[in-house]
């Protein structure tokens, strides 16, 4: 188990107790397939890569990533409450995460990001791929 203590925040592994913790977030900003939002967390803690940064023992953001093969990872989330953003908990999660990611021999990562978190995935390297965004629509319900 990895641990970083950075200005009393300690970056860890989640554990299946956390799940509940995530849910909420996540529910707001989408759903996910055809599993419940526990299944589908419980299952990123169990094959991914899943890390917790706390405060004190109280969760302030997280970082959840799939393992799409023996050498590819897709990030799904990096969350940081917004009391506690601009203190580099997001650079300290991923940190970890890509350290982990060398150690267990995965060669290629790949996420979607908002137009304003572009600059912190570059500072890692991340690049933009090809001339075409990610588009959505939602539909209003009559």
């Amino acid at each position: 188990m990895m641990e970083k203590q950075e200005n009393q925040v300690l970056i860890r592994e989640a554990k299946h107790s956390d799940v509940p913790r995530f849910i909420n977030t996540i529910a707001k900003a989408k759903t996910i397939g055809n599993c419940t939002h526990r299944e589908y967390l419980r299952w990123i803690v169990r094959e991914g890569f899943a890390y917790v940064a706390e405060n004190k023992k109280r969760p302030v953001g997280f970082l959840l990533a799939e393992r799409n093969s023996k050498v590819g990872a897709h990030v799904n989330y990096v969350f940081i409450h917004r009391k506690y953003r601009g203190k580099g908990l997001g650079t300290n999660l991923m940190k970890t995460f890509l350290m982990t990611c060398k150690k267990k021999g995965v060669r290629y990562i790949d996420l979607n990001a908002k137009n304003t978190a572009l600059g912190f995935y570059r500072h890692f390297g991340f690049k933009t791929e090809g001339k075409y965004a990610v588009l959505y629509k939602k539909l209003r319900a009559n």
